[in-house]
């Protein structure tokens, strides 16, 4: 949402990954459905990997929405405090302090917090602009040139002494590039995560023709070993509530579960949240209407901002978050 300020010079900052426009929907929700429970809401209850109810919740929400060719268990499910925990937990998890993380460049300023603060990993990026026959960033969702990105970063990371552990990654992409990464990093005996953060979002945009499609949704068990393949998850962007900092992490890796419950003390979700986005989650009805008005409002203030740099003919790339509802298995 963009808020008209006086300007005085310097830089206008896009970078922050909020959006406020249907806040008083989820405010009004919140006020309705909050009930403290003390047995289950002032106690240490489940324990660090998820209530009882949310997981579920979430297992419903990911077969409803991600369609994946597999069920979506609790058992798959860790709750996290928001998806900057999740990376991290992840990334500690299964590195050693120096160990990489390829991610494709550009990426989410975050991601560099996320992977190398507690983890002590390497944020290895995923260059293409250098590559033989590169032209515009289109070139960053095409199967071929990923290939080759992929390739050249990890021989860069090696000559460096990197021992790369995975490949990170968190835009839209079409099925065949999202085979590419699966595929690479079971070549190269690499964790895979997707970042799926962003589901719901479909700005009707007529420049775009690839819906978002899960890795979930992919058969992806024929391409990688289920111990490598890892999906992320929160409620940050498609619910409008960073603040709430919650997410989850899917992942048939027991090990890796394992892990982040040794450690999930010092990253534990409150319960009393937990249920506010099983509450969101759960009422099926409420959310679709949220997710409707989201989308028609983020259309109009994309409109306004692109119709501002098209007037003033200051070049932009298209928006590539899209998700038009053609659910489909592939």
């Amino acid at each position: 949402m963009l808020t008209c300020l006086p300007f005085t010079g310097g830089s206008i900052p896009l970078r922050l990954a909020e959006n406020s426009l249907v806040h008083e929907d989820i405010v009004a929700f919140i006020q309705e459905q909050l009930k403290i429970l003390p047995l289950e809401h002032l106690t240490y209850s489940t324990g660090p990997r998820g209530s009882f109810r949310l997981r579920p919740a979430l297992g419903h929400y990911f077969e409803e929405e991600f369609h994946p060719l597999l069920p979506v268990t609790p058992g798959d499910l860790f709750v996290t405090p928001g998806l900057t925990s999740a990376i991290d937990s992840v990334v500690f998890s299964i590195c050693n302090p120096g160990d990489g993380i390829l991610v494709p460049v550009p990426f989410y300023n975050g991601f560099k917090i996320d992977i190398t603060h507690r983890s002590d990993a390497q944020l290895v990026g995923v260059t293409y602009d250098e590559l033989e026959g590169y032209s515009s960033l289109d070139d960053l969702f095409n199967q071929g040139m990923t290939k080759k990105a992929l390739d050249n970063a990890l021989k860069r990371a090696r000559a460096q002494g990197i021992k790369p552990r995975a490949v990170l990654i968190s835009k839209t992409y079409p099925v065949e590039t999202i085979k590419e990464f699966i595929g690479f990093c079971n070549e190269n005996d690499l964790h895979f995560i997707s970042d799926e953060d962003i589901c719901q979002v479909c700005l009707g945009n007529p420049v775009l023709t690839s819906d978002f499609v899960s890795a979930l949704a992919i058969d992806w068990m024929k391409l990688i070993a289920p111990t490598r393949f890892h999906v992320l998850y929160s409620a940050s962007k498609d619910f409008c509530a960073n603040g709430l900092r919650i997410g989850v992490v899917y992942s048939q890796n027991k090990g890796l579960f394992r892990s982040m419950s040794s450690i999930g003390a010092f990253s534990w979700t409150p319960h009393l949240v937990q249920d506010i986005w099983a509450a969101m989650l759960e009422n099926k009805e409420w959310r679709i209407e949220l997710h409707k008005k989201n989308t028609s409002l983020m259309a109009e203030n994309y409109g306004i901002i692109t119709r501002f740099m098209q007037k003033r003919r200051i070049p932009y790339y298209e928006m590539y978050v899209i998700f038009s509802g053609k659910k489909k298995a592939l």
